[in-house]
């Protein structure tokens, strides 16, 4: 007749009530152990820790699907260890060391609840994953964000150059006619807001081409930039000086107080650019034809003012070269587009 295992309760082990008789327990998984040959299971029931041993030839192969932390019952043999240092003490009661269970096979234990996935242990491990996305991801962010900001920036600055490119000439970096045409219109309001004087200066170089002609076009380039360089240098930080193109230059002088102001910066650019200029060890020596024309009066336009000088210019050129004119108003026998044809003309038949 087979026996039939009575369930107890670990006090009533501690007890010695059930010692050598098959029993029944429940307790959590807290531990296993294989040093000794066999497979010891640590459980705990309240208070009281106890043990469950499975023999090693019956604990099978591989490991057990028994998880720490998962409420188990076990069947088996109970076996009570007195402690023999408190037998006999007091009044003579006995005290019991220790509770084991020893089990047939494996199938003496019974799983009643699977552990939690979500132990102390995971819930660790999940937290650390957590914070180390966070931390990839707030790393991306900002290396994203600085992407952006720098393709921002780069866009921006490549906006910059491509005005810069349509508002400047590209040899000398001077305005070109776009811009010059645009602070020419601000300056002529300012004329006739502020009640001052503006001067316009056209510079034309003699005796380029025979640079070009002579020592190449690299020379003619940096001939050029010289000059640009004698020209902002020769006027003020609020004027402007402009190519149009070639060796034609443009020279703004807004908010001017006397018209003999305009004559001083062009008898000043004349000697400027009648200083050789040093191309590779090479001295180049060129000069220039200015001419100068005022505006006082604001209701002249932008067109007749360019005209005016233009045909200054060509005077100045006719005249001789390495000087300047200025324009007068005899000069106006001829509508704008003529101007300049006529002005020579009657500087050849006088």
């Amino acid at each position: 007749m087979p026996l039939t295992a009575t369930m107890v309760s670990i006090e009533q082990s501690f007890r010695g009530e059930h010692d050598r008789e098959l029993v029944q327990i429940e307790g959590v998984l807290i531990g296993q152990d294989r040093a000794t040959g066999d497979l010891t299971l640590v459980l705990h029931s309240g208070d009281f820790v106890f043990s469950a041993i499975l023999p090693k030839g019956n604990s099978g192969f591989g490991k057990l699907p028994w998880k720490e932390g998962g409420l188990i019952r076990v069947t088996g043999i109970c076996s009570v260890r007195m402690d023999p240092k408190t037998t006999g003490q007091g009044s003579g009661s006995v005290q019991t060391g220790s509770v084991s269970i020893l089990l047939r096979s494996s199938d003496d234990v019974t799983v009643l609840h699977a552990p939690t996935w979500l132990t102390s242990d995971h819930a660790l491990a999940v937290l650390s994953i957590v914070g180390a996305l966070a931390c990839v991801s707030f790393a991306w962010v900002f290396v994203l964000r600085h992407r952006v900001e720098q393709q921002t920036q780069a866009i921006r600055l490549s906006e910059d150059r491509l005005r810069h490119l349509s508002q400047h000439d590209v040899l000398t970096g001077l305005p070109n006619r776009f811009l010059l045409n645009d602070r020419l219109g601000i300056a002529l309001k300012r004329t006739g807001r502020f009640d001052t004087v503006l001067g316009v200066l056209m510079i034309d170089l003699d005796g380029f081409k025979e640079v070009n002609d002579s020592l190449g076009h690299h020379a003619g380039d940096v001939v050029l930039c010289e000059v640009a360089a004698r020209l902002v240098c020769s006027v003020r930080q609020t004027d402007t000086v402009s190519r149009l193109g070639g060796d034609e230059f443009i020279v703004l002088l807004p908010d001017l107080h006397l018209v003999a102001e305009a004559e001083s910066v062009a008898e000043k650019i004349v000697a400027a650019l009648s200083e050789p200029i040093d191309v590779e060890g090479t001295q180049v020596q060129i000069s220039a034809s200015v001419g100068v024309c005022t505006s006082p009066d604001q209701e002249r336009e932008a067109e007749w003012l360019m005209h005016c000088v233009d045909a200054a210019m060509y005077l100045a050129k006719a005249s001789g070269r390495n000087r300047y004119q200025v324009y007068c108003d005899s000069m106006q026998t001829a509508p704008p587009g003529e101007k300049a044809a006529g002005v020579i003309a009657d500087y050849e038949r006088g």
